[in-house]
């Protein structure tokens, strides 16, 4: 399960759960992050450009958002992924200097659970305006969508996250929960971070498992390698 946005995730999958949506159908997911258009980016970043770094558009916000994805709906069984540079040179801002880029900057995933519901993605780094994150489940009875709100463009784990819902022919409606951290006093990514903190303490409290494992970190590198081995060969490839 992620480790960002859990106040959103817990509460959506509880809806799931209670039939808010019906059976699941399909998801659909998109998240650009706007790091310099994938053209300038500022020198701190520079590093995650570098394919040999493993800190690119795959394995941050591929991981995290297609680890709440599999949070919500259910582990992929089998996919197929692509993988693209569309941007291969970039200019450091505060160098003036260009480097390659070897990391990819486009994923393009197309994936399904063991209860068939089917899954499309796509994730990259090259937003010249609005970068922003929304995961929007699809049902028999209604639909869920998890959408970025401030600082949208840092992608998932950056981002302060809101809950809608449709029900039937109806509009979509916030529907979030109660968050603990409301009333104090923190940035959205430090606040991401002290939430997961504090559903930590709840675990450890009543001897629940809410917070991610070390397993679950193993599960999501399998299906990084899944999609990296499923790019390099352009064929569809199960995830286990």
């Amino acid at each position: 399960m992620a480790a960002v946005g859990l106040q959103s995730d817990i509460r959506a999958r509880r809806l799931l759960a209670e039939g808010f949506v019906g059976s699941v159908i399909s998801a659909t997911v998109y998240s650009a992050r706007h790091l310099g258009a994938g053209t300038q980016v500022p020198a701190w970043a520079a590093y995650t450009l570098d394919q040999s770094n493993g800190a690119g558009i795959v394995e941050i916000v591929g991981g995290h958002t297609l680890d709440a994805v599999e949070y919500l709906i259910g582990d992929f069984t089998d996919l197929s992924a692509r993988l693209a540079i569309r941007h291969p040179h970039a200019v450091i801002e505060e160098a003036c200097g260009a480097i390659d880029v070897t990391t990819p900057n486009h994923l393009l995933l197309d994936a399904v659970t063991a209860a068939g519901v089917v899954v499309s993605a796509h994730i990259h780094d090259s937003k010249v305006t609005n970068g922003r994150t929304r995961i929007e489940i699809s049902g028999t009875a209604g639909d869920l969508a998890i959408v970025s709100g401030a600082n949208g463009p840092g992608g998932i784990s950056l981002s302060e996250l809101h809950l809608l819902g449709s029900r039937g022919a109806g509009t979509w409606q916030p529907l979030q929960g109660e968050d603990p951290l409301t009333e104090m006093i923190f940035g959205t990514e430090v606040g991401n971070v002290a939430r997961l903190y504090a559903v930590l303490a709840q675990d450890i409290r009543t001897d629940a498992a809410t917070v991610p494992t070390f397993d679950d970190g193993v599960h999501m590198h399998r299906l990084l390698d899944a999609i990296r081995h499923s790019a390099d060969t352009a064929t569809r490839v199960p995830t286990y």
